[in-house]
Order: structure tokens, then sequence, then C-alpha cells
């Protein structure tokens, strides 16, 4: 007998003693059920349905008070069930993301400049926004007119990251390239020079642009 046939053969008493406790007949616990016959019902108990249906088994095992999802464990049709204490969090899905034309600084403070709609997007956090990105800097790879997803609470970037910053008054998405001790903020085109970001003038870090939506608005 292998690993399957003491998987049923335990299923099988586990059914035939909650059925006989509770006092019914394999005939009873078939009409209660809706959805198993007399004959599947023994069948189950005796181990001979080699692949029990789920349906009916969850329906008997409602009817005889038993937990099914510890029956489909026991059986294989579901993996090991994690207790919540352990499990991972998650973040939530289809966040609330507004996109706008273009950001600005007013006093320190972040303005965000024509409102043009809201998209929904799984696992973003809060405090994302969404930004158009408007020019060639980055072409390729981020086109004009492309969203560009940011979180905010991300400031510290790692070599080659992507982010949103504000240079001189004008907002831009640029790759963070780290060398020597020094930081660069360059564009994907070659056709821009690098910022090096201890000559510019004023540099004000937005967040990680952590997706990228190819869209026209034009």
């Amino acid at each position: 007998m292998n690993s399957f046939d003491n998987k049923l053969e335990q299923l099988g008493k586990i059914l035939n003693k909650a059925r006989i406790e509770k006092g019914y007949s394999t005939r009873k616990l078939a009409e209660l059920s809706k959805v198993a016959s007399n004959a599947e019902i023994s069948m189950l108990e005796n181990a001979k349905r080699l692949k029990p249906d789920p349906i009916m088994l969850k329906a008997i095992a409602k009817i005889l008070d038993l937990d099914y999802i510890e029956l489909f464990q026991l059986i294989g049709y579901i993996d090991e069930i994690v207790p919540e204490n352990l499990k991972k969090p998650q973040m939530p899905l289809d966040q609330e993301i507004k996109v706008y034309s273009s950001i600005s600084i007013d006093n320190g403070e972040l303005v965000f400049d024509q409102y043009l709609k809201t998209i929904y997007l799984p696992y973003c956090s809060k405090n994302c926004i969404g930004f158009v990105v408007s020019g060639d800097s980055m072409d390729p790879k981020i086109p004009d007119g492309s969203i560009v997803i940011i979180n905010t609470d991300i400031k510290e970037f790692e070599n080659r990251n992507v982010a949103a910053f504000i240079v001189n008054g004008q907002p831009c998405i640029k790759r963070v390239v780290k060398q020597n001790g020094k930081e660069y903020l360059v564009s994907d085109n070659s056709n821009y020079d690098p910022i090096f970001m201890d000559q510019a003038d004023q540099i004000t870090a937005i967040g990680k642009v952590i997706k990228l939506i190819v869209e026209n608005f034009i």
C-alpha cells in the first residue's frame, strides 16, 4: 500500500467515525449532501474511491462538522496550512494612484500640477503618484508621454536606480549613477549631459520610479 492509499484509508476512517457519531446511515448522509450517492459515500469510507471529488467531500465534511480544509490537506489537495502569525503580510491590491501632468516645488512642498486621471495598480504604496514624462531624455526605455509611477517614500537610491527629481526648479526622470564616491544623474539618451550632484544649484528627490506605463496623452 502506497502513501496515498494510506491517506485514503485515514480519510475513510474519519468519515465513517463522524457519520456513526451523528447517527446517520450512508443513505441519509447522501440525501443531506445533495451531491453524493449512497454508493459514493461507501466507497469513500472504504478507501475505494481513488480521487475523492472535492465538492462532494466538502459537502459531506460540513454535514459531519469536520474541517474540510484539514481533509483536503490530508489527501494532498492543498499544501500545508501556514499559521496566521507566520504568514507574510501582503500589500493591498489595486491601490488608487493619481496621475499628474507635472510636479513642482513651492516653499519646500511638492505641488502636483494638472490632475489627469486615477489609475489602479496592485502592490503599490499609498504614497505612490503618477507623473507624465515630457521629453526624450530617457529614451528609449522611458518614452515621451509615458507614465512613471513614483514611490515618494523612497528617497535613498542604489546605483542605476531610476528616480524622479526636481533640478533647478524643473521636474525630470534620471538614472542615479555612483562612481568613485560621487553621484551623477544620467539620461539614458546620450544626447543629454550628466548632472553632477555636487555642482547643480538645487536638486530635490521626489522618489524612486517603480513602474512604467507607456501611454500617450496627446
